[in-house]
């Protein structure tokens, strides 16, 4: 292939926590029971992935690329505030990866 992929943060959610780049960043419980609207140790690892980030891009002004990796068994309020929080770090390329368990029966 001739062009290079772009980078693209992953944020991976399970029934139990929030991780990115495979870190485990926050607890979903403890963010389901907060008040806030966004996700403060999300927000602050978001922030230091963009400063870590070596590729340096024009489309970074036009926001950065995120995956979001999780099940259909994701709250909607979960779901809200991790895009709320993506949205407010600069992260607005969003997409969305489900993962999904074989229904082979053993």
């Amino acid at each position: 292939a001739q062009k290079i992929p772009d980078e693209t943060l992953v944020i991976i959610v399970t029934n139990k926590d929030i991780l990115v780049e495979g870190r485990k960043v926050a607890a979903t419980t403890q963010i389901l029971a907060a008040q806030d609207d966004t996700i403060r140790e999300l927000a602050d690892e978001l922030k230091f992935q963009s400063q870590k980030s070596t590729i340096k891009t024009p489309d970074r002004s036009k926001g950065l690329a995120v995956t979001i990796m999780g099940d259909e068994k994701i709250s909607y309020e979960l779901l809200r505030k991790i895009l709320a929080t993506c949205r407010q770090a600069n992260y607005t390329r969003i997409a969305f990866a489900a993962n999904q368990k074989s229904k082979r029966k053993a």
